[in-house]
């Protein structure tokens, strides 16, 4: 084999590689890196850790989710899209960490912190610079956007879902304060212990109020003056138990039992405790002759 053909032999294998190297930046820099390598689909277990007690929520479908502890209610599902949406999180770059620039970064033992499954994510502080913030998984250091890191510091409540009755749950009766009664008898007729004759159509639309009721916020429990009582029994004969703490400037009903209460507009008061006014029958004109 001449020398010429050597020469070509060797170009044609340097171009070769060049290509390939060109090939792999190429895909390197058009690959989307991510906070973790978890997707959406593989979560089903998340922990915020707190001094105070985790707080720890489960996932029971691809849309519903359960908060165990400290609540033990249906969980918010708009506020669980935005911890998922961190966990999968797009960033530009990750960093090795290094162990004795932790506190340069913010992260220590008293660092925030989330759990997706077993990946434990640690934040730091913002750069000042970018307005990013610094977040630890494993042995790497990522910058992401901050809008999400609220969330990591809420309070518990927060997490709870805003239904007074989960969507899935039927409504069998409801007693107001001892004052009435709605329920549905064995026909399944929707009937009424107040004083007054209500239509099935008012009665049914009182049900549905309460079966699409959803508050504002939800809260911490807090012991109130006591105004009144609710309770809703449910198709499995299972019950809700609520505290009416007050009606304005707005509805408070507590479940002292969870620990928590709901808030809701004080128009709630009418849609919510009392029956809805019988509608009265105006004589037509012609009638008046």
């Amino acid at each position: 084999m001449n020398t010429r053909t050597l020469l070509n032999l060797f170009l044609i294998a340097a171009i070769l590689i060049l290509a390939l190297v060109i090939s792999n930046t190429r895909e390197q820099s058009t690959r989307t890196l991510h906070l973790t390598e978890l997707q959406r689909g593989q979560i089903d277990h998340i922990v915020i850790p707190r001094d105070k007690g985790d707080i720890v929520i489960e996932k029971l479908t691809d849309i519903q989710w359960r908060m165990t502890s400290p609540y033990q209610v249906r969980a918010h599902q708009f506020r669980i899209d935005r911890l998922l949406d961190m966990a999968t999180s797009s960033i530009e770059k990750h960093y090795p960490f290094q162990a004795d620039k932790a506190q340069q970064f913010g992260i220590d033992a008293q660092s925030s912190r989330i759990i997706f499954n077993d990946i434990e994510i640690v934040f730091g502080n913002k750069n000042p610079l970018n307005e990013q913030r610094y977040a630890k998984v494993g042995d790497q250091l990522s910058l992401i956007n901050d809008e999400l890191y609220p969330l990591i510091n809420a309070q518990p409540s927060s997490f709870a879902a805003l239904h007074l009755v989960e969507p899935e749950q039927q409504i069998k009766a409801i007693d107001i304060d001892q004052q009435f009664r709605v329920y549905r008898d064995d026909a399944g007729r929707w009937r009424s212990t107040a004083t007054q004759p209500y239509d099935a159509d008012s009665l049914i639309g009182f049900i549905e109020e309460w079966q699409n009721a959803q508050a504002f916020g939800v809260h911490a429990y807090m012991p109130r003056k006591t105004l009144g009582h609710v309770n809703i029994r449910l198709g499995d004969d299972s019950e809700i138990d609520l505290q009416i703490s007050d009606t304005q400037p707005w509805l408070i009903l507590g479940r002292p039992k969870l620990g928590i209460e709901y808030h809701f507009d004080n128009q709630f008061n009418k849609l919510l405790l009392a029956l809805p006014e019988p509608e009265t029958d105006q004589p037509r004109k012609d009638d008046d002759a």
